[in-house]
């Protein structure tokens, strides 16, 4: 191998960062940007020239792997492509949107050849017989379907999943359906007779992606539980177990020989198996957030999507790795506009900005090794080992990096780094980047009140959305708020909602905030932190209560914005529990919880390790929200007048007042915690001109609109002697279910 030369690369990229390295190179033939959301499912044509990509921008792309553009764009979806499957002879696609609706047409037409109708919710899954004929559906609605497609009928409706059904698949003989499900099961259906032929127990979390072994034996399923399984369907049992992701599993596939099992994770990560020994062979990176779809080839291609909104092609090669003396000898900046190099600077309206850097190596490969880093207003960006791209260009001395990154409003700085063994490390000069949004982010809430023995959780809710409200037209262009009556509260209306919203992404841009607030009871079960839905049962605490990790954390992660949750959760041990006494599961958990968060989610948890969450009378609310009331409604968190307050000055008073209110009214202790986001603290409310006094109503905020929804229902009664939480009887009122 010939030593690299000194050269500066000038490309229609802009940053640029050129210099004499080591790095491995992981072997990725071609990326596809062109969608603008999360990227849900994808398919490879068997020739292995043809890809196709559902997205949550509701679109279906069909791509050319010669070309760079999209050859087809499908778009007769109106909500976000959630699924999506290709005919065996590889003309027709068919694609399940957020509303239920599913669609075939014919791939380099685009014409529709049938709507199928019949689910109620979500579809989430999709897959062709054999034989082409037929279609297999699954759904938010629990419910799998077996189509008819050329009629639009229904064949089969196969019923039995106890929450959400989240991935399909066809045995190879087309004979049995398999099924996975937010209930931690997977099943195996004889369609044709309706009837269950396999229940698969075993993960401690949701099911989301099942396929079969080319032989139908067997059936691989992915989990929540960061796992793969390889299942004996027929005796039940496991044969294997895949670990080392470090984050949920959203998709499996096994190439055509049956050799390879792939597996896409939240962690940003595609991992390639031996599926005779279990073995990992290839650990792929190169999607730069959640990888939500993988697809093996017939010539075992592989392709994959992800929430960074790409679609990316790996080939069936070796990785090779790119050796170097390890002398950097220049860092430099370029840019296609002499203006913009002179400067150095570079103005923005989006908050998506693209870099690529070209990296040339030099030949000694046992001398050095070094990692790459992308920073951001001087601190590195999460994954930036990682990277967004790595790839062989025209030779093997040079490659290319990509990166797509989030740019906080106002003027930010940018540098590529490398740090060589027993050297210090050096950054390229920097690039600044001024990012004005055109138009003020939006803010969406969700507010969640889930009543048990509990008083005030929905007051609670109903408190956060009255305050959030005043913030349209003030610090956010549109504030829409999502409160959830008691009667939305079980935990499946919970998890149906946290998914819509998690499918969001065609909507909420990158400059928007979210924020979810639930005021509720909290456990700890199988080392996971789980909201109580209302009629939770011990006997049943999977399908009645809802998962912080899979249900809140890996929906919030599929979107780009910037992200709060507010949690105000007494952290009972158990509805359970005999009457007359307190609650005692801790929350050292609590800090493991908020420490979970991932980058871009800031999380304000209402107690500390070994408490509890307290509401009184004297406050109508939890002392969580009536802290945040004060905070923000009567300007309390203020500190420095400027009349905005941020997420960190929020939490500053909510870790003074929380524990004084408490002290104060029931002489026990609580603490919030805070776990900031990586995308770094920002302003969630704008305060008025004159700031209420406490108990006055607030400048600006209209009495809450009462909406009639539902029966009122008697509240269970109290635990007789309860201590620190009131919890006299409710009086009968009738529950509240608005949207604003």
């Amino acid at each position: 191998m010939k030593a690299a030369t000194k050269k500066t690369v000038f490309h229609r990229y802009a940053p640029l960062v050129l210099w004499l390295a080591t790095l491995p190179v992981l072997a990725q033939e071609k990326a596809f940007w062109g969608h603008r959301a999360s990227i849900n499912a994808v398919a490879i044509h068997s020739t292995g020239r043809y890809v196709f990509s559902a997205s949550s921008d509701k679109s279906v792309a069909v791509w050319d792997t010669a070309g760079s553009r999209p050859l087809l764009r499908f778009s007769e979806h109106k909500s976000a492509v959630l699924s999506l499957a290709l005919s065996p002879d590889g003309q027709m696609v068919a694609s399940g949107g957020a509303d239920g609706l599913i669609f075939i047409w014919h791939r380099t037409s685009g014409r529709v050849l049938a709507t199928l109708k019949g689910h109620t919710n979500a579809v989430s899954g999709l897959a062709f017989s054999p034989d082409g004929k037929r279609l297999a559906s699954s759904s938010w609605d629990r419910a799998v379907r077996v189509w008819d497609w050329s009629n639009s009928t229904t064949l089969a409706k196969l019923t039995g999943h106890q929450a959400l059904v989240l991935a399909v698949a066809f045995s190879p003989d087309g004979r049995h359906v398999a099924s996975g499900s937010a209930d931690s099961t997977a099943r195996v259906w004889d369609w044709q007779a309706n009837r269950a032929l396999a229940t698969l127990d075993g993960h401690d979390r949701a099911v989301r992606a099942v396929t079969f072994d080319p032989t139908g034996q067997k059936l691989i399923t992915g989990s929540s539980d960061f796992t793969i399984r390889v299942w004996n369907w027929q005796s039940g049992a496991t044969e294997q177990t895949l670990t080392g992701h470090t984050s949920i599993v959203r998709s499996v596939t096994v190439s055509a020989d049956g050799r390879l099992i792939a597996s896409g994770s939240d962690d940003g990560t595609i991992r390639v198996w031996d599926a005779a020994t279990g073995q990992l062979q290839k650990t792929l990176t190169g999607h730069s957030a959640a990888v939500s779809s993988v697809s093996f080839g017939s010539a075992r291609q592989l392709v994959s999507g992800g929430v960074d909104q790409s679609l990316r092609i790996w080939p069936d090669r070796p990785g090779r790795t790119v050796t170097g003396s390890g002398a950097i000898t220049r860092v430099v900046w370029t840019q296609p506009n002499p203006l913009l190099y002179q400067n150095r600077t570079h103005t923005a309206s989006s908050p998506t900005l693209y870099l690529q850097a070209t990296v040339l190596a030099a030949a000694n490969p046992t001398e050095l090794r070094q990692s790459l880093r992308l920073y951001l207003n001087g601190k590195p960006l999460p994954e930036g080992d990682k990277m967004g791209e790595t790839k062989l260009k025209h030779h093997e001395q040079e490659f290319l990096v990509e990166r797509t990154i989030n740019l906080p409003v106002g003027s930010d700085t940018l540098e590529w780094a490398v740090q060589l063994p027993n050297q210090k490390e050096i950054r390229s000069r920097q690039l600044i980047v001024n990012y004005t949004p055109a138009n003020k982010p939006n803010l969406y809430v969700y507010a969640f009140g889930v009543e048990s023995n509990l008083r005030y959780t929905q007051n609670d809710a109903e408190t956060i959305a009255r305050i959030f409200k005043t913030q349209q037209g003030r610090l956010f262009d549109r504030v829409a708020v999502e409160l959830f009556a008691k009667e939305q509260t079980k935990a499946g209306d919970l998890r149906e909602e946290l998914e819509r919203l998690g499918n969001r992404g065609d909507v909420i841009r990158p400059q928007d905030v979210v924020m979810l607030f639930v005021s509720g009871h909290g456990i700890i079960k199988n080392n996971d932190f789980r909201i109580l839905g209302r009629s939770y049962s011990d006997n049943a605490w999977r399908s009645s209560s809802i998962s912080y990790r899979d249900d809140i954390i890996a929906n919030l992660n599929n979107l780009t914005c910037k992200k709060v949750v507010l949690l105000d959760a007494c952290h009972s041990g158990g509805i359970s529990m005999p009457e007359g006494s307190k609650a005692g599961v801790d929350m050292a958990d609590a800090g493991r919880l908020i420490a979970d968060a991932p980058p871009g989610l800031a999380v304000v948890s209402s107690s500390g390790q070994n408490e509890l969450s307290y509401e009184n009378e004297a406050w109508q609310n939890g002392a969580f929200t009536e802290a945040i009331s004060e905070a923000l409604e009567h300007g309390k968190a203020d500190v420095n007048r400027d009349a905005v307050v941020t997420v960190q000055e929020l939490y500053q008073y909510l870790q003074t007042r929380v524990p004084d209110l408490v002290r104060t009214v029931l002489q026990q202790d609580q603490h919030p915690q805070f776990k900031p986001g990586e995308s770094g603290d920002f302003p969630v409310f704008y305060l008025t001109d004159k700031t209420p006094e406490l108990g006055a109503t607030p400048t600006g905020v209209a009495p809450a609109e009462v909406t009639p929804a539902v029966v009122p229902v008697q509240p269970p009664a109290s635990p007789a002697g309860q201590t620190g939480i009131d919890r006299k009887p409710e009086p009968n009122r009738t529950p509240k279910s608005r949207r604003y």
